[in-house]
């Protein structure tokens, strides 16, 4: 089972912040213009509830694209190592630009002999503008007009490395860019951006998985041992009951435990309820992941609806 780079992003932030109530969360992938919304509860199971996927568009590309075409005429081999290389202090000239009302116009970057200034670039940017806008319009089509100021929002993607990106995304988002918006999760990532989405699946890996394999015991009176019936190894679980393999049914008397081996151990394991006044009950068991944690579920042939949980870690 696997979840998506929106889930996966979701996920890891829910993690990281230790909440401990439903997290609602948007994703914007500007490396392929596309957006999630997704929904993370306290026992962090998360689930996308919608999506849009654009023209898969690299936006990091229209931007360097834009800065090619006006540095044309300076024959540079490699304006993207450039554009790296100078966006320390162009992140910092833009949010000059932007916090004066675009009166402090200092330089952007520089080109051989071929100075923007932040101005200029702004200027050129309007199809890159555009682009975002028209992402974002369905971004916010993925979330319910009331539910919009309490969702978090993630940026994926290059392009949030410029400044001037994440300006035009807050301008749209936020009711003022320049303020401080704690929807905006990115800055308070404990890793890099580029690193969240394999965290994230890691952690769901980390969830979804089983941390033992787990074996079912009987007693066979003619090899006089415990003989397996029922096995369930780490890479086989299941976080849903309906999607649950329960085992063949096994009749235990009121004193009887199950046996569960454990890797290579066993642990003895008593009734969750009590079968009084009958004196034996017929059950079938299944293992499974219930709250993150290894659980034995125990079902009662009589009342197949009763099924009772014990944790196993």
């Amino acid at each position: 089972m696997s979840i998506t780079k929106y889930e996966a992003a979701s996920l890891y932030d829910y993690v990281q912040q230790n909440h401990s109530s439903k997290k609602d969360y948007l994703v914007i992938d500007l490396d392929d213009s596309s957006c999630g919304y997704c929904v993370c509860n306290s026992k962090m199971d998360i689930r996308l509830d919608n999506s849009w996927q654009g023209n898969d568009e690299n936006l990091w590309s229209v931007l360097t694209e834009t800065l090619n075409v006006m540095v044309s005429n300076s024959h540079l081999t490699n304006i993207e190592t450039e554009i790296e290389g100078q966006l320390i202090s162009a992140n910092k000239a833009f949010y000059n630009y932007f916090l004066s009302g675009k009166t402090l116009n200092d330089e952007a970057f520089s080109f051989l002999n071929f100075d923007i200034s932040c101005a200029e670039l702004d200027e050129k940017l309007t199809n890159l503008k555009e682009k975002i806008s028209n992402l974002l319009l369905h971004a916010i089509d993925l979330v319910s007009a009331d539910k919009m100021l309490d969702t978090n929002i993630i940026i994926l993607g290059k392009a949030q490395e410029m400044y001037l990106v994440m300006y035009y995304i807050r301008e749209e988002l936020s009711f003022d860019p320049m303020l401080p918006d704690e929807r905006f999760r990115n800055s308070e990532l404990v890793d890099p951006y580029t690193d969240i989405v394999e965290k994230g699946m890691m952690l769901y890996e980390t969830m979804t998985n089983l941390k033992h394999t787990y074996s079912l015991l009987t007693f066979n009176p003619e090899s006089n041992s415990f003989d397996a019936i029922y096995t369930v190894s780490k890479e086989n679980a299941k976080a849903n009951v309906s999607e649950l393999v329960f085992s063949e049914p096994v009749l235990l008397c009121e004193d009887d435990q199950l046996s569960i081996r454990v890797d290579d151990k066993t642990i003895t394991i008593s009734l969750p309820y009590s079968i009084a006044p009958a004196r034996s009950d017929l059950i079938d068991v299944a293992i499974g992941i219930k709250d993150n944690e290894d659980t034995l579920f125990i079902r009662r042939c009589r009342f197949p609806t009763r099924i009772y949980n014990v944790k196993l870690s």
